[in-house]
C-alpha cells in the first residue's frame, strides 16, 4: 500500500485535460487501495469472489458458475482477464477458453461494489452489494436471463460463506429518476438521491466504465448537465465512454422521511448501524445543500488532495467521514448524550471481532481504532467493557436498550417535526409506506401484555445462570438473579414468557422460587418451551404485505380451588364441577407479525373459555391451531373434551357463516358469540328470553344462528337454528290452547316474536303470510336494483311440536289464494315524528289521518267499520300492507329496510287500533 496521490489544480471552472487525467489517477489509486484492503480483510476463499466476479460476468461459458443460457447478456466494457484470472477460471472449468470476440459489443457497462466494503467498517462477515450496470437497450428477455445468471453467481458465492446481492442497474433510467428496486426489500424505490450519495462515496470500481460524475466541477443539476455534455463533445475526458447517474445538489424532503422510516425499522435488528444512518439523515435534512453531502465532499477531496499524500484509512474512509460529519453536527448543537452513543455505535461497527487473521490491513485497522479511542479519551476499563458487549447480561443490555430507544425516539420526533413543517411529498408508494408502518407498529408499539424485544442486537447471550421467582403482591410477580431484579409482570406466565422469548432463560438456567409458593416451574418451563418460539424475532418481510392475523393461540389453565377432586375419568358430573369452578387462564397470542401478547382472565371455566374463543371467531384458522395446556392432569382429563368440542363447534359454524351468532349455555345463563362487526363480540344473558330479545335487533346483512351441540337441548331455538337460512322468510308457530306463539325469521335473520289468537293455520297465519308477501312485493317494486319476480323471497311456515323432550318442526302449507276471513283490510302509510309513528290508514275507499285527527282517527275508523258490519259481528281487521319508506331515516338510519322493520311498525299500529277497540268496547 505505497501508492500516493498527485495534486490536482484547484479551479472553480471545468478541469482541463491534464487535471481530468490526474483526477482519474487519484480515483484509481484510492480505489486500488480500498480494493486491496477489502481483499485482505476477507479470508482467502472469499477473496476469490471479488477477484473472479468481473470475469464471470464477462464470459458466458457453460461450465462456469452462473451460466444459464447461451443468449444471456455478457461482456464487460474493456475488460481483459489477467493470466492469473484465466488460470483460476480453468480450475473451475477445465474446458474454459476465452470466448469473447474483442469486437463484440459488451452488454455490461460497469461493475461496482458499494457499502462497507473497503472501509474501516468492513469485517470478514460483511455482505457484498454489487451494482451491475447494463446497456439501456437490453430487452426484457435479456434482463431476465441476466437476473437468473446473477442469482446463480450469488448462490455459488454462498457456498464459501459470502452473502452477496447483485443489483441490476440501468444508468439511463436511474438518471431519469425511474424507480428501481435497489434493496432486498424495495427500500430503493424511496431513496433515489440518498442512495446515489451513498454509491458515489462508498463505491469500489471493479470493471467497466467510470462515472462521469467524478470529473465534473459542478453539483447543480443544470450546470452539471451542461458541463458533462461539453466534456464529452470536446473529448477532454481521459476515457471514451463513461456512465452517468446524475448529480446531487438537493435531496427532496420526502426522501429523508422515507429513509428515516426505513432505518427505524432496520434498527429492530441492527440498532447501532441504523442510529448512525438516522443521524446522517438528520444532518442532511437540517442542512440539505450540496456542500454537506459526503459524496460531494469526497469529490472535492479527489480534486484537491495534496501532493504525495500516503494512502491510509485516514485518507478518505467513507464510514469514518460519515461519523466526522455527525460528530461536528452534534458538537455544534451541544448534544453530548447523543454523541456518546454515536461513538459507541461507530466503535461497535469498526471494532467487530470477526477478523481473526493478521495482515497489514488488520493491523492498520487496529491502529486506527486505538487512535480514535485515544482521541475520545476512553480508558482501558471502558474499552474492555465495550469489547465484552457480546457477553452483557440483561441488566446491562436493558440500560443500553433504553439509550438506543431514547435515540430512536429523538430521531422519530425530529422526522415528525420535519414532516410537519411543510406539505412534504414522501418518495414512496402507499404500499411501501404501509408495509413500513406495519413493521414499525410491530416493533415499537406498546400493547397491554405485549412481549418487548429486550435485546435488539446488543448482546449475543443474555441468559442468566440462576433466576428466582417470587410474588411481590397479589397483582405482581418478580424474577431476579442473586444480585438484583430482572423483570416484573402481572402474572407468573406473562413473566416467564417474557424471559423465555428474550432468551434470559436459557437451556442451562437454573430456576427456583421463594419458600412461600409452590410453583410448578419445571412444568411451566417444559410447556412454554414446547409451545412458544424463542428467541423472539421479527417476522419476514412478506408477512407485512398483509393485514395482521392470529397465527397461534395457547391457553394455560390453572388456579382451580380443588384440583385433586377428580377421581373417575370421563365423569360428566366432575366435568360440570370444574366448569363452574373459579379458575385462572393465561392465554398467549402469536400473530403473523410475530408479536406475542400475554393475557390473563379469571372466572368460572364455562364462562371464560367461551369468552376467549370468541375473540378469534373471525379467524377459524387460528382456532384450528388452538393449543390448551394444563398443569394438573386431573383437570386436563375433565376439561379437555369440553374445550375440544366447543372449539370445533365454533370452527364449524363460523367457517361457513360470513356473519352469525352462536349461542352457548352454561350454569349461569346464555352466551352469544358473534361476528356482526369488524371486531368479534361476546355477550352474556341471564336468561333465554334476554338472549331472544337480542335476536330481534335488525341487521344490515343476513345473520345466521348457531347453537353449541351441548347447549339449549330443550329450547325451540335449536329448531330455528336448524332451518335458518338466508334469502327467505320463515314463520314458526307453537300452539298453546287458544293462542299461538309465532316467531318470524326474516331475510336478514332478524327474529320477530308475536302472540296471536289461534283457530287454525289457515285462519290465524294467513294474515301474517299475506302481510309478509306484500312487504316482499313492495321491496321488489321500490328497489333501485334490477330485480325480477323470481327475486321475491319464498315464505315457509312451520308448526313446532315437542316430542320426547325434543322440538320438531313440520312444514304447513296455506291456501294463499283464499280470501282472508276478515271483513276489513287495512293499508297504511307511515311517517316518523317525535319518536313515534304517525299513520294514514286506508280501509276500502276511506282515509283516516292520524296527523290531522290524532287518536280520533282510529275511533273514526272503527265507527265506520261498525256502520259497515252487522251489529252482532265482532270487528275483525287485517293489516295487509304498510308503506314505511318515509320514516326510514328516523327509526332505521343507515339500514336497509327489511321485513322485521315492517313487522315492528305493524305491531305499533295494531297496538293503537286495539287500544281504540278496547275503549270502544266493540
Amino acid at each position: 500500500m505505497k501508492d500516493r496521490l498527485q495534486p490536482t489544480h484547484n479551479s472553480k471552472e471545468s478541469l482541463d485535460r491534464n487535471q481530468l487525467q490526474q483526477v482519474r489517477e487519484n480515483y484509481l489509486a484510492l480505489n486500488a487501495y480500498r480494493l486491496q484492503f477489502a481483499r485482505e480483510i476477507f479470508p482467502d476463499n472469499q477473496r476469490l469472489y471479488i477477484d473472479l466476479l468481473p470475469a464471470l460476468l464477462h464470459f458466458n461459458h457453460p461450465m462456469l458458475p452462473g451460466y444459464c443460457d447461451r443468449k444471456t447478456p455478457a461482456g464487460v466494457y474493456q475488460y481483459q482477464a489477467s493470466e492469473r484470472t484465466r488460470q483460476r477460471l480453468q480450475r473451475l472449468a477445465k474446458s474454459f477458453q476465452p470466448n469473447r470476440n474483442k469486437n463484440q459489443r459488451p452488454d455490461i457497462l460497469s461493475v461496482f461494489t458499494m457499502g462497507s466494503l473497503g472501509s474501516v467498517a468492513q469485517n470478514s462477515q460483511s455482505d457484498i452489494d454489487v451494482w451491475l450496470c447494463y446497456r439501456a437497450d437490453l430487452n426484457h428477455e435479456a434482463i431476465e436471463l441476466l437476473t437468473k445468471k446473477t442469482k446463480k453467481i450469488t448462490e455459488w458465492a454462498a457456498t464459501f460463506g459470502i452473502d452477496t446481492t447483485i443489483f441490476l442497474m440501468n444508468p439511463h433510467d436511474f438518471y431519469q429518476g425511474e424507480n428501481q428496486t435497489l434493496d432486498k426489500e424495495s427500500s430503493g424505490n424511496m431513496q433515489h438521491f440518498l442512495l446515489l450519495d451513498e454509491f458515489y462515496r462508498t463505491a469500489i470500481y471493479i470493471a467497466g466504465q467510470l462515472p462521469i460524475w467524478l470529473f465534473s466541477s459542478n453539483s447543480h443539476k443544470q450546470h452539471y448537465q451542461i458541463e458533462t455534455e461539453q466534456l464529452l463533445e470536446e473529448k477532454r475526458l481521459p476515457d471514451k465512454q463513461m456512465i452517468d447517474f446524475g448529480a446531487i445538489d438537493h435531496i427532496p424532503d420526502g426522501e429523508f422521511i422515507s429513509a428515516a422510516i426505513w432505518q427505524l425499522y432496520k434498527a429492530i435488528e441492527s440498532p447501532y448501524k441504523s442510529i448512525v444512518k438516522l443521524l446522517l439523515i438528520e444532518v442532511y435534512a437540517t442542512q440539505n445543500q450540496a456542500s454537506t453531502f459526503l459524496s460531494n465532499q469526497f469529490k472535492q477531496w479527489l480534486h484537491h488532495t495534496q501532493a504525495n499524500e500516503p494512502l491510509s484509512l485516514n485518507s478518505y474512509d467513507p464510514y469514518y467521514q460519515s461519523y466526522r460529519l455527525i460528530e461536528s453536527y452534534l458538537n455544534d448543537t451541544k448534544q453530548t448524550h447523543r454523541l456518546a452513543l454515536i461513538r459507541r455505535c461507530f466503535y461497535f461497527k469498526v471494532a467487530h471481532p470477526a477478523i481473526k487473521h493478521i495482515n497489514s490491513a488488520s493491523e492498520e485497522k487496529k491502529q486506527f481504532i486505538r487512535n480514535i479511542s485515544q482521541q475520545w479519551q476512553w480508558d482501558k476499563n471502558f474499552i474492555d467493557n465495550l469489547d465484552q458487549r457480546q457477553q452483557w447480561k440483561s441488566n446491562t443490555v436493558n440500560q443500553e436498550r433504553k439509550a438506543i430507544i431514547s435515540a430512536l425516539n429523538e430521531s422519530y420526533r425530529f422526522i415528525i417535526d420535519f414532516f410537519k413543517k411543510d406539505n412534504i411529498a414522501i418518495h414512496a408508494s402507499n404500499k411501501e409506506l404501509n408495509i413500513l408502518g406495519r413493521k414499525l407498529h410491530a416493533a415499537f408499539s406498546k400493547k397491554l401484555g405485549k412481549v418487548d424485544w429486550l435485546n435488539p442486537g446488543i448482546s449475543s447471550d443474555i441468559s442468566e445462570h440462576h433466576i428466582i421467582f417470587s410474588q411481590e403482591t397479589a397483582q405482581g410477580w418478580l424474577a431476579a438473579n442473586k444480585n438484583h431484579p430482572l423483570l416484573r409482570k402481572k402474572s407468573l406466565i406473562e413473566l416467564y414468557v417474557n424471559l423465555h422469548c428474550n432468551n434470559i432463560i436459557g437451556n442451562k438456567t437454573t430456576l427456583s422460587y421463594d419458600k412461600k409458593h409452590n410453583i410448578p416451574l419445571e412444568k411451566i418451563r417444559d410447556k412454554i418451551k414446547d409451545t412458544i418460539p424463542s428467541p423472539l424475532k421479527p417476522a419476514s418481510h412478506k408477512h407485512f404485505m398483509e393485514q395482521c392475523s392470529t397465527k397461534k393461540v395457547v391457553l394455560f389453565l390453572h388456579g382451580f380451588e380443588k384440583p385433586d377432586y377428580f377421581l373417575v375419568p370421563d365423569d360428566p358430573e366432575q366435568q360440570a364441577y370444574y366448569l363452574k369452578q373459579t379458575c385462572v387462564i393465561d392465554f398467549i397470542v402469536i400473530n403473523s407479525w410475530n408479536e406475542i401478547t400475554c393475557h390473563q382472565i379469571k372466572g368460572n371455566a364455562d364462562t371464560i373459555i367461551p369468552e376467549i374463543v370468541s375473540r378469534f371467531i373471525n379467524e377459524p384458522q387460528a382456532l384450528k391451531q388452538l393449543q390448551v395446556e394444563f398443569f394438573d392432569e386431573n383437570i386436563a382429563q375433565a376439561l379437555r373434551p369440553y374445550i375440544t368440542q366447543l372449539n370445533q363447534s365454533v370452527i364449524d359454524f363460523f367457517s361457513e357463516k360470513p356473519q352469525g351468532r352462536f349461542f352457548i349455555e352454561n350454569q349461569s345463563g346464555i352466551m352469544s358469540l358473534s361476528n356482526l362487526s369488524t371486531e368479534p363480540s361476546y355477550l352474556f344473558f341471564e336468561s333465554i328470553d334476554k338472549a331472544m330479545d337480542k335476536l330481534s335487533e335488525p341487521q344490515n346483512n343476513f345473520c345466521a344462528l348457531g347453537i353449541d351441540k351441548a347447549s339449549l337441548s330443550h329450547s325451540s331455538l335449536r329448531v330455528f337454528a336448524k332451518y335458518n337460512r338466508e334469502h327467505c322468510i320463515q314463520i314458526f308457530f307453537v300452539v298453546k290452547g287458544k293462542f299461538a306463539d309465532v316467531t318470524i325469521v326474516d331475510e336478514q335473520g332478524t327474529f320477530v316474536f308475536l302472540s296471536i289468537r289461534y283457530r287454525n293455520p289457515q285462519h290465524s297465519l294467513l294474515p301474517i303470510y299475506t302481510f309478509c308477501r306484500a312487504v316482499n312485493e313492495r321491496r321488489l317494486s321500490c328497489s333501485s336494483a334490477e330485480l325480477s319476480p323470481l327475486d321475491i323471497l319464498p315464505i315457509s311456515i312451520y308448526k313446532i311440536k315437542e316430542q320426547a323432550q325434543q322440538w320438531r318442526a313440520e312444514q304447513v302449507y296455506l291456501n294463499n289464494q283464499a280470501a282472508l276471513e276478515t271483513q276489513f283490510l287495512i293499508h297504511g302509510v307511515v311517517q316518523y315524528q317525535q319518536n313515534d309513528f304517525i299513520f294514514t290508514l286506508y280501509c276500502a275507499e276511506q282515509c283516516f289521518n292520524e296527523a290531522e285527527e290524532q287518536e280520533e282517527a282510529f275511533t273514526h275508523m272503527l265507527q265506520w267499520m261498525r256502520t259497515q258490519s252487522k251489529a252482532d259481528t265482532p270487528l275483525n281487521y287485517t293489516i295487509t300492507d304498510l308503506d314505511i319508506s318515509q320514516c326510514q331515516s328516523g327509526f332505521a338510519p343507515g339500514q336497509t329496510l327489511h321485513t322485521a322493520h315492517y313487522l315492528k311498525v305493524k305491531s305499533v299500529l295494531e297496538g293503537k287500533i286495539n287500544r281504540a277497540l278496547k275503549q270502544a268496547k266493540y
